[in-house]
């Protein structure tokens, strides 16, 4: 093999070789920075309706009767539970269950973001396993508690399948409502006393109340 012939292939090896190290170091980068979906914070803005969340969570006493409101006037809600309120509430769960659509909360229903990636998966896949016990089949939507979050959170949740949502009103005191709103509401007093005014209002005024499942597809 001539001097001539030999540089030439040096010089190709020398290129795979650089190609491949790029290929391998672009690979470690995009592991590092995984991407991960932004929270879904509204529905369709062009489809005239809204969506109620319900945040359902260690003590209770006016569940039951928001509940009754939402039958009497035969409109839905996205209901999400913490896993240890279900362990707590196993018929009441089964009730939701049987006439709503539900959501996962996080085990505890406390503030999880400063825990690791790896404790909120498992806040979020034990909730999970406590729903199928219940012989519920929740949907693929969680709500982190107290709208609380970080990266960590969103990773942990997309691993397992689920679309992190927040609500984009939370005071029902708004008088701004928009197509598309994902309306908070906890099972409190306020809630029971605005909740059949509000409902009122907004099938008066032509908007369907779905749930949050439809709204954001």
């Amino acid at each position: 093999m001539s001097k001539r012939t030999a540089l030439i292939a040096n010089v190709v090896i020398a290129s795979i070789l650089l190609s491949l190290s790029v290929v391998v170091f672009t690979t470690d980068l995009n592991s590092v920075f995984l991407t991960v979906s932004a929270p879904m914070q509204n529905g369709n803005r062009e489809r005239q309706s809204v969506s109620f969340m319900v945040a359902v969570n260690g003590q209770t006493p006016h569940l039951a009767p928001l509940i009754d409101i939402l039958d009497e006037r035969g409109v839905g809600a996205t209901f999400f539970l913490s896993g240890s309120w279900i362990g707590a509430n196993l018929a009441l769960t089964r009730r939701l269950c049987r006439d709503f659509e539900v959501g996962n909360m996080a085990f505890s229903g406390t503030d999880i973001r400063r825990k690791s990636e790896s404790a909120q998966r498992q806040e979020i896949a034990d909730t999970h396993s406590f729903l199928q016990s219940a012989a519920c089949h929740p949907t693929r939507l969680f709500f982190p508690p107290n709208s609380s979050f970080n990266r960590n959170t969103l990773r942990a949740a997309e691993s397992l399948g689920y679309i992190t949502v927040l609500p984009s009103v939370t005071d029902l005191a708004s008088i701004n409502f928009r197509s598309g709103d994902l309306i908070l509401l906890k099972p409190d007093m306020v809630t029971l006393h605005a909740l059949p005014s509000l409902i009122d209002h907004f099938l008066a005024t032509g908007y369907s109340i779905i749930p949050v499942s439809e709204a954001i597809v």
